[in-house]
């Protein structure tokens, strides 16, 4: 099975989690590409309504079979990183999505 794994971690836990994910799944004898999304500018501590920022490195979905879209959660939703990355991605249609959010109380 051909694995893709989208990443929005900002402190590390939530990279921790999707790293354990990988080491599974490749024990299983699954392919794992996972990618941790970059922005051309910081988005961490700004409002949500005033974000404006591009992401770099969105990938295509289209050459795998599952997709897990891991973030961490900010004031009870996932993160305008996310957000952004789920509304723009390529190739997610008749696809596997397991999406999974993380919060430190």
């Amino acid at each position: 099975m051909e694995i893709l794994i989208i990443v929005h971690s900002v402190i590390g836990n939530t990279k921790k989690l999707a790293d354990a994910i990988t080491d599974k799944a490749k024990a299983k004898g699954h392919s794992v590409n996972m990618v941790q999304l970059k922005t051309d500018s910081p988005i961490e501590g700004k409002g949500k309504d005033i974000m404006e920022f591009r992401i770099l490195n969105l990938p295509n979905c289209s050459g795998y079979d599952t997709i897990f879209i891991r973030c961490p959660v900010w004031g009870t939703n996932i993160t305008p990183l996310m957000k952004k990355a789920i509304e723009e991605i390529k190739g997610l249609s008749g696809k596997r999505v397991i999406p999974f959010a993380t919060q430190v109380f």
